[in-house]
């Protein structure tokens, strides 16, 4: 729902020099930038909810969608879409959303700026961004996993066509969700939407 003047949408293009199977990470980096934005400026205690969602509570305030064009076999462009509620009232969110979605105005009572909180959401992508072209993907991640808390947790995941559960092991090194069913098995989850 993108009440006119209420929010953020705003949509990125990277031209990152990495292999496709590398693109999962950079909707984790863009979850960081956008948690941290909420700490920072709203002062709000923003957890991530793997891979995409930024949450207040159980209730979804951001959200992030990637998608990626390939060349052979590297990247060639990923464009970073991210919506994000900001001044958006009660009465903006459907009945049918209002338990599962929130705003900074709701949570803080205060309206904000959106170009200030636009802005600097940029300045730390900006930051993480040269951290994972420069140092690695590790930094981005152990701070991912730090405002995420899904590690030990037990998790269903809604996929294509079928459906897991399990213990969260682990968000390896290419931020894939590493799932540990009832039997024991290993599952490697790209993709998918979890309870």
């Amino acid at each position: 729902v993108s009440t006119s003047g209420k929010g953020i949408y705003a949509s990125m293009i990277l031209r990152p020099r990495i292999p496709p199977d590398e693109a999962p990470k950079i909707t984790l980096l863009t979850a960081v930038a956008a948690a941290e934005t909420l700490i920072c400026l709203v002062k709000t205690d923003a957890k991530i909810k793997w891979p995409n969602d930024i949450l207040i509570g159980t209730k979804k305030i951001a959200g992030i969608l990637t998608e990626i064009s390939l060349e052979m076999d590297a990247v060639d462009y990923i464009v970073v879409g991210i919506g994000l509620n900001v001044n958006t009232q009660p009465q903006d969110i459907p009945d049918d959303l209002k338990e599962k979605a929130t705003s900074v105005l709701i949570e803080t009572g205060r309206k904000f700026s959106r170009v200030k909180i636009l802005q600097k959401f940029l300045s730390l992508y900006e930051r993480y961004y040269d951290v994972f072209k420069n140092k690695g993907f590790r930094p981005v991640l152990a701070r991912w996993k730090e405002l995420s808390n899904i590690v030990g947790k037990k998790i269903c995941v809604d996929m294509i066509n079928k459906e897991l559960s399990g213990t969260v092991e682990d968000v390896d090194d290419d931020g894939v969700l590493i799932l540990k069913d009832s039997s024991g098995k290993i599952h490697r989850i790209f993709s998918g939407d979890i309870t």
